[in-house]
């Protein structure tokens, strides 16, 4: 997940197709190389909400991007205001998408893609949040914002 992590936050950005390897070693006592990928052309290896972090203001979670001017909304005071965790969309993407080839490689699959597209829920950025602070978020009639263009793809092969 580290290596996916690193391999999507220094090419984010990076002009599509395009592909580069992120990790190479063993996996259930199978070698393994895995690729960061973006298929289509014209496009970038990441969407634009891929590096957003994760931002708690007055009862509510918000998924931002580093640069917010571009934002419909006037989020001025979520930014300045709030607190951001040390964990981002980037994170819980790059585990998710390394425990699905994890999973399908012990499975004895030989080669797969694994994609987050458009995320709508938490749940669609791999992040779960508890019951409880789901009823306390909504309770306060405050939104529960993490959400938005992902895009973020791996192949992997066992060779």
């Amino acid at each position: 997940a580290d290596a996916l992590k690193k391999t999507f936050m220094t090419h984010a950005n990076d002009a599509s197709p395009c592909s580069f390897e992120s990790f190479a070693g063993v996996l259930g006592g199978k070698k393994i190389k895995v690729s960061a990928v973006e298929r289509e052309e014209k496009s970038r290896l990441c969407g634009p909400a891929a590096l957003n972090g994760i931002v708690v203001y007055d009862s509510g979670v918000y998924g931002l991007p580093k640069d917010t001017s571009k934002l419909k909304f006037d989020v001025k005071d979520i930014v300045e205001k709030g607190v951001h965790l040390k964990f981002g969309f980037i994170d819980a993407v790059s585990a998710g998408i390394a425990y699905e080839i994890e999973k399908q490689v012990l499975k004895g699959q030989t080669g797969g893609f694994v994609q987050v597209k458009m995320a709508k829920t938490p749940s669609d950025v791999n992040i779960n949040v508890g019951n409880r602070a789901r009823r306390f978020v909504e309770s306060k009639n405050k939104p529960l914002s993490l959400k938005g263009p992902i895009f973020c793809a791996a192949e992997y092969n066992v060779v």
